[in-house]
């Protein structure tokens, strides 16, 4: 079950009821105002499945062509790119594992400028097993991952460049004030760390904190789930999926924002609307062979 929780008020329908109605969807990612869903044509077909790339703002979605890999148990994950202010166009990274391990032999990327997938093996220097349920940050043309080893390592959109983020442990990411932002903790220690200088790699500590500082009482415990994209603020989720809270990284305050729906629980998902980009026009100027493309009602304009 989706659920949508509103900060600022602005409501959008969990259901994305202007898709087909004979999908079966699962949301995979979120970037930057668009969803990365992975979808079910035929139920009794679980294992054959296409992506879909959707606007809930504008309600259009773009059906993708089917990525090289057939298996559903060969992909260890899929991550969504997009930079509205670079470029409109998208990409789409499908990581494969080796197997049972989860460790990544390569990735399939789609970049919807080239209406095509790509393979390329791993390039990193290292067998690296990715974290399936993290969050990713797509910045600088590079998509950024957590590793099961709590590792920052990132791919550019060409599938040439692969790194290893070195002497970090890492927690969380998150893109904030045009910045990568990334979170480290241990037992009693939560660090917030900002990436100010990317190609030097200089990181700037922005919050240092004893973990026992983020709690309503001594009963209740908090995960991270989420940077605001403007301003100093951590978004977090209590242990049990009941609410959600907002922390300032400037002034140490801990603000209760929502009650969730009882059995609320799994992945969370930021969301940031975008009104400039239909996907129809992202179709209409990148024609993609055998696609569908759909709009069901008018481009909702900002105020």
């Amino acid at each position: 079950m989706r659920c949508f929780a509103s900060i600022f008020g602005q409501q959008i329908d969990p259901s994305l009821d202007f898709m087909p109605q004979d999908y079966e969807f699962e949301l995979v990612d979120s970037c930057m105002g668009l969803l990365l869903c992975r979808c079910n044509k035929t139920p009794s077909s679980s294992d054959v499945f296409n992506y879909v790339v959707c606007n809930p703002a504008t309600k259009s979605w773009l059906d993708l062509p089917p990525s090289p890999t057939s298996r559903r148990t060969a992909i260890c994950m899929a991550r969504l790119g997009f930079d509205p202010a670079v470029s409109p166009e998208f990409y789409v990274f499908e990581f494969l594992d080796m197997g049972e391990v989860l460790e990544v032999s390569g990735v399939n990327i789609f970049s919807s400028a080239m209406t095509s997938w790509t393979y390329q093996n791993s390039g990193w220097d290292k067998v690296i097993g990715l974290q399936i349920d993290s969050r990713s940050i797509f910045i600088h043309g590079r998509i950024h991952l957590i590793t099961q080893l709590s590792e920052l390592v990132s791919v550019d959109t060409r599938g040439e460049s692969w790194t290893v983020f070195s002497n970090l442990t890492v927690e969380f990411i998150g893109l904030s004030q045009g910045h990568l932002h990334c979170v480290t903790a241990n037992t009693a220690d939560v660090a917030v760390l900002c990436l100010e200088e990317y190609d030097t790699k200089t990181w700037v500590s922005k919050l240092h904190l004893a973990k026992g500082q983020l709690s309503e009482n001594s009963a209740e415990n908090w995960k991270i789930i989420g940077i605001h994209p403007d301003f100093d603020f951590l978004y977090l989720a209590s242990i049990d999926d009941s609410k959600i809270a907002s922390y300032s990284i400037k002034f140490h305050e801990l603000k209760h924002i929502v009650d969730l729906d009882e059995g609320a629980q799994g992945q969370y998902f930021s969301y940031v609307p975008i009104f400039s980009e239909n996907l129809q026009d992202l179709e209409c100027r990148h024609s993609i062979d055998g696609s569908i493309c759909r709009n069901t009602s008018e481009t909702i304009r900002s105020a």
